[in-house]
């Protein structure tokens, strides 16, 4: 599921840097805002408590109850992925996320229609790339930044004190 990175910003102020990195093991995803298709899921524009031109966070990591795929962290326009992206560049299962035993995160496109790429250079469909932190990963035009729990925590940081009309009370 996603979340704006404004539920991060406010978490982060309240667990202090240390308790958020003890908090959240997990890498993350960052996208760059986008406009959705209609429907139900989540919007990262307009709405609610959050910000226009406010990023959202999602949380590499498997979630419950939808789909068979143990082994996978499936994203897509569908709900029955771990990351639901409404975007008309997003396939309905554009491709998964694989970790490993030693935290390293892999991003394997799984044949969609606009593609995935990696700073620039696009994935062949259906191998698997290994991603460092602070890679960019485009979803068809859907721009997003991998961070390891630690670069995350170091972002919120820098959000907070290169903000000084921040509004995350």
């Amino acid at each position: 599921m996603l979340k704006t990175l404004l539920d991060y910003l406010r978490e982060y102020r309240r667990l202090g840097h240390e308790g958020f990195v003890a908090e959240h093991a997990s890498p993350v995803v960052v996208f760059s805002p986008f406009l959705t298709l209609g429907g139900t899921g989540f919007r990262t524009l307009g709405g609610g408590a959050m910000r226009a031109g406010m990023p959202s966070v999602g949380v590499i990591r498997k979630r419950a109850g939808t789909n068979p795929f143990t082994q996978m962290i499936t994203l897509g326009r569908a709900g029955n992925n771990d990351l639901e992206l409404k975007a008309a560049s997003v396939s309905k299962f554009h491709g998964y996320f694989t970790l490993d035993g030693s935290g390293a995160v892999f991003f394997t496109d799984s044949g969609s229609t606009f593609g995935t790429k990696v700073n620039d250079t696009p994935l062949l469909p259906k191998i698997p790339q290994q991603l460092q932190p602070g890679e960019r990963i485009t979803f068809g035009v859907l721009s997003a930044q991998i961070l390891d729990p630690a670069g995350f925590a170091d972002f919120l940081r820098s959000q907070i004190e290169g903000d000084p009309d921040d509004e995350t009370d």
